[in-house]
């Protein structure tokens, strides 16, 4: 795989050749583009294209979230069928290369494409493709760096959670000093102010690799953040410690929006279907539950959450926790 990723990184470190430039036009908009709404139920085939989709769509954002200067190169070489034979493995030994061997166009012509696709495929406030501009092509970048930083203004006052980003990509960065922990928040519930309880959010990938699995890192959601020039990831997950000991700590995930069908069936056994832009659940014995706001399903077996989420060694699970 490298060794293709760098004879293409050659190929186009001029220029994209006219020959690619609508299979990347194409590709960049599985990356970076909104995801269809059909008002419809979607056909067999329809189905079967938007899961090839949604898994190039990881990848793609994976490879550019570990190394901006193979993310061209990777989704030039491989098509949305063709990342559904890449393993997880083969994305994360793309990291020993001789950077100096890649070289990026500076002439503005790749740019100037990237920038005419992302206009016309309607991804142009994309904070994902404003965050790989800003990074490959940082010259001259003023009004898009103000886009960014406004975006990144807006996410972190309201919580927003993109739901395009995988978390389970090596380190996107050197840990800062904006990056060396968690996102600490302090909530008072107007209620009852002596329920005084801590919220931690935003979670390092580092930490999510050392406590979940594989299919975990894969499944959880992420937000972008920006600070001092510097475009990172951390984890959609949170941490609610209330201030009374007698009181269970809570732990949120933001499910990527292609998984909750697979993680709902594999802790629940419940099917998730869609009916136009309705979430409907189909419960063991056939029952089809469709919220009139939000459904919430609780009760896991211990062996389950240890099969899905991957406790092993000194995590240990408690009856008291959910």
């Amino acid at each position: 795989m490298m060794q293709r990723l760098l004879h293409l990184a050659t190929e186009i470190s001029d220029g994209i050749p006219s020959s690619y430039h609508n299979k990347l036009e194409e590709r960049l908009a599985v990356a970076w583009g909104e995801r269809r709404k059909r008002n419809r139920q979607p056909s067999r085939a329809e189905t079967e294209k938007s899961t090839r989709e949604n898994r190039a769509r990881d990848f793609y954002l994976r490879v550019q979230d570990m190394d901006c200067l193979l993310f061209l190169p990777f989704v030039l070489a491989y098509s949305p069928r063709a990342c559904a034979d890449i393993k997880i493995t083969e994305i994360a030994g793309l990291k020993n290369y001789r950077r100096d061997k890649v070289h990026v166009d500076t002439s503005g012509k790749t740019k100037g494409l990237i920038e005419s696709i992302a206009i016309t495929r309607g991804f142009a406030k994309n904070i994902t493709y404003l965050a790989f501009i800003k990074k490959i092509f940082p010259e001259g970048s003023n009004e898009l760096e103000e886009s960014v930083e406004a975006i990144d203004l807006t996410t972190q006052q309201n919580s927003v959670v993109s739901p395009v980003i995988p978390t389970s990509c090596a380190n996107l960065l050197p840990l800062n000093e904006t990056q060396s922990g968690p996102t600490t928040i302090t909530e008072i519930p107007l209620n009852d102010l002596v329920q005084q309880r801590k919220v931690l959010g935003h979670a390092l990938l580092q930490g999510i690799a050392d406590v979940f699995n594989e299919y975990i890192c894969d499944v959880v959601g992420g937000d972008i953040f920006q600070s001092n020039g510097t475009t990172y990831v951390k984890a959609a997950i949170t941490m609610t410690f209330p201030k009374w000991a007698i009181l269970d700590c809570v732990m949120s995930l933001v499910i990527h929006e292609s998984k909750v069908g697979d993680l709902a069936k594999a802790l629940f056994n419940v099917q998730v279907v869609s009916e136009g832009n309705v979430r409907c659940l189909l419960l063991p014995g056939g029952v089809r539950a469709t919220p009139n706001t939000d459904l919430t399903l609780k009760g896991v077996p211990d062996e389950t959450i240890i099969r899905v989420f991957g406790f092993e060694g000194e995590f240990k699970l408690h009856k008291g926790y959910q």
